[in-house]
C-alpha cells in the first residue's frame, strides 16, 4: 500500500469482522444526528439533542483522557474566540484540538479524499472553504451511533486479532467485565491521588473520571477540585459533577453559573469574578445532572431560564448557549413557551436562538414545529441550520405539508450546510416518499446531494420502523452503482460507508478492489470500515497488511 492506514481504522474494521450481529449497522439508536463543526454552524450536540457531538468540552474531545480533560462528547462553547485543548479518543482524521471559543461542535477535521476546507479537489475546481458542507464533517460527527465499537468489543468477548498488532504474535487479549468492586477498591484510589497530581491535565481527567464511576461517594473528591489552582480543572470538575449526577451539586453549581458571593468562594477566588467558561460549565452540568434525576421541577429551570435571557447585559454568548443547551438536556416542558418565544426574537442572538431550537428538537416539543419551520426562511443561516436539524426529530413521514417544504428547501438556493442537513432529516423522518426522494439524489443530484442522500438512506434503515424494508437491497444495488461511476473520493467514501451501513456485501469486492489500489489514506479508511460493517471476510487480510 502506497501510505498506512490510521491504526484506529484498521483494528475497526478487523473487530468488525468478528461481529455476529447482520442486517444493521451495530449500536445505532436513532433518533439523533448531529450537525458538523465549522465556524458557520448552528450548534449540534448531544447536549442540544442533535448528535453524537457535545456542545462543551473544557479542553479537549471525546471521552475522558490522559491528555484531555474532556468527558462529555466533542465540540467547543459558540463563540468564535478562544484556543482549545488536545483531543483525547477522536478521529485520527487530521482534527485539529477543540476550540472552546467556537460554535458547538468545533473541532476541525481533515476530508475523505480531497480537503473539504478548501483547496483544489480531484478535479480542480475550486470548493468551499467550509468543511460543514462535505458528508465526511457530518460522520465524523454521528459514526458513534453506526460503529459503537465499545459495545461489538464487548459482545465479542475477544478482540478479534489485537493480539498481533498489539501483544505480539500468537498472543490475545481477553476482553473482560470490570467488578464494581474492583473498580471501587483499585481504580477509584488512583483517581482520588490523581487529582492531585502536578500536572493540570492528569486533575482535570481524574475529576471527569471519577463523576463517570457513578459512585456518590466521590462527590467529595470532585468538589474539592472546584478548588483547583487551574481554571481547567475547576471547568473539569464542574462537569465531574454533571456527570456524576448527584443533585448535592445543583445549588453550588446554580451559584457558580450566577457568579455569586458565595459561587465565587466555592471556587476559592474570594472577591474575584468566575471565568466565563467556567460558569457556562457549571450550566452545562445542571443539564447533566438533570439526564440522572428529575430535576425539572426545582430551582434550576428558573435559574437556567433567567440566565440564558440576562445575557443581555453580559458580553458573552456562551453564558446564554449553555443554560439553553442545559435546558434541553433537562427537557422540563414549563420551559417550552419561553424558550419559544425566545427563539421567534429576533432581535436575540442568533446563535442563542440556534441552541434554543436545538433544546426544543432535543425535548420533541412539538408545540416548536411551526418555529421551526418558519426557521427554515430565517435571515441567519443558524437559526436555518438548525431548524432544518430539528425538523427531523418533530416530523413524521405523514406531515405532507411540512415535509413538502422541507424538500422544496433541498433543491432551493440558500446555505448549502442547511440543505445538507435537510437531507439527513428525511432519511431520519422516513416513510417511503422520503426515501423515494433520497433515491432520486442518489442518481442525478450534485455531489453534495448525492453523498449526503447516501447517508440519509443509512440513517433510514438503521431506523427501526424501516430496518424490514423490503426494497432495501435495491437501494443497496443504487448507492453501489453510484460507487462504480464516481472517481471522486469524498463520493466514493461515502457510498462506501452507507453500503456498509446497508450490509450490502455485493458490493464488497468493489470496495475491495479500490481499497488495493488507492492511494488516498482517508479513502483507504473510509473503504475500510465499510468493509468491516459488511463483515466482508475477503478484505480481512488486505486491511490488516495495510
Amino acid at each position: 500500500m502506497k501510505s498506512l492506514l490510521p491504526l484506529v481504522f484498521v483494528v475497526f474494521a478487523l473487530v468488525f469482522f468478528g461481529s455476529s450481529s447482520r442486517g444493521q449497522c451495530p449500536g445505532y439508536t436513532g433518533g439523533n444526528y448531529g450537525n458538523p463543526p465549522g465556524p458557520a454552524l448552528p450548534p449540534g450536540t448531544a447536549a442540544s439533542g442533535f448528535g453524537t457531538a457535545g456542545g462543551f468540552s473544557p479542553a479537549g474531545v471525546g471521552t475522558a483522557g490522559a491528555t484531555s480533560p474532556a468527558g462529555v462528547g466533542t465540540g467547543g462553547s459558540s463563540e468564535p474566540s478562544g484556543t482549545g485543548g488536545t483531543t483525547s479518543g477522536g478521529s485520527s482524521r487530521g482534527g485539529a484540538a477543540t476550540r472552546p471559543g467556537g460554535p458547538a461542535g468545533s473541532p476541525g477535521m481533515g476530508g475523505t479524499g480531497a480537503s473539504p476546507f478548501g483547496g483544489t479537489t480531484l478535479a480542480g475546481k475550486k470548493r468551499s472553504e467550509n468543511s460543514s458542507e462535505t458528508w465526511a464533517t457530518w460522520w465524523f460527527f454521528n459514526s458513534d451511533r453506526f460503529l459503537n465499537l465499545k459495545a461489538t468489543v464487548r459482545r465479542q468477548r475477544r478482540d478479534t486479532d489485537t493480539g498481533d498488532l498489539f501483544m505480539g504474535q500468537g498472543a490475545s487479549d481477553q476482553i473482560v467485565a470490570i467488578p464494581a468492586k474492583k473498580v471501587r477498591d483499585l481504580v477509584n484510589p488512583a483517581l482520588e491521588a490523581a487529582t492531585r497530581d502536578a500536572n493540570f491535565s492528569v486533575r482535570a481527567s481524574a475529576a471527569i473520571a471519577l463523576g463517570k464511576t457513578g459512585y456518590v461517594e466521590n462527590f467529595g473528591p470532585i468538589f474539592s477540585a472546584l478548588h483547583d489552582s487551574d481554571y481547567r480543572v475547576r471547568e473539569s470538575a464542574c462537569l465531574g459533577l454533571g456527570i456524576l449526577g448527584d443533585p448535592a451539586a445543583v445549588p453550588h453549581l446554580i451559584e457558580i453559573m450566577n457568579d455569586s458571593e458565595t459561587g465565587r468562594r466555592t471556587v476559592g477566588l474570594g472577591n474575584e469574578d468566575i471565568e466565563v467558561r467556567t460558569r457556562a460549565f457549571a450550566a452545562l452540568a445542571l443539564g447533566l445532572i438533570g439526564t440522572r434525576t428529575d430535576i425539572s421541577n426545582t430551582q434550576v429551570v428558573p435559574a437556567l431560564l433567567s440566565a440564558l435571557k440576562s445575557r443581555g447585559s453580559i458580553p458573552h454568548r456562551d453564558l446564554a448557549v449553555a443554560p439553553a443547551v442545559a435546558l434541553g438536556l433537562i427537557g422540563s416542558k414549563a420551559s417550552i413557551p419561553e424558550l419559544i418565544a425566545f427563539a421567534r426574537d429576533e432581535n436575540q442572538d442568533s446563535w442563542t436562538r440556534a441552541h434554543v431550537i436545538g433544546a426544543l428538537a432535543k425535548m420533541e416539543a412539538l408545540e416548536a414545529k411551526e418555529l421551526l419551520l418558519d426557521g427554515l426562511r430565517d435571515k441567519q443561516n443558524a437559526v436555518v441550520q438548525s431548524s432544518a436539524i430539528g425538523l427531523g426529530k418533530l416530523l413524521g413521514p405523514d406531515d405532507q405539508p411540512a415535509l413538502t417544504r422541507l424538500r422544496r428547501m433541498i433543491g432551493g438556493g440558500g446555505d448549502r450546510s442547511a440543505r445538507n442537513f435537510a437531507i439527513i432529516s428525511l432519511g431520519q423522518i422516513g416513510g417511503i416518499d422520503n426515501r423515494n426522494f433520497l433515491l432520486r439524489l442518489v442518481r442525478t443530484g450534485n455531489s453534495f446531494e448525492t453523498t449526503f442522500s447516501a447517508m440519509a438512506l443509512a440513517v433510514y434503515y438503521s431506523e427501526m420502523q424501516n430496518s424490514a424494508d423490503l426494497d432495501r437491497s435495491e437501494v443497496g444495488q443504487e448507492i453501489h452503482r453510484a460507487f462504480a461511476r464516481t472517481k471522486n473520493p469524498i463520493e466514493r467514501g461515502a457510498f462506501a460507508i452507507a453500503l456498509g451501513c446497508l450490509d450490502h456485501d455485493e458490493a464488497g469486492n468493489d470496495i475491495l478492489a479500490v481499497l488495493k489500489s488507492s492511494g488516498s489514506a482517508n479513502l483507504r479508511s473510509d473503504l475500510s470500515i465499510a468493509l468491516g460493517l459488511m463483515r466482508f471476510a475477503a478484505a480481512e487480510e488486505t486491511i490488516r497488511d495495510a
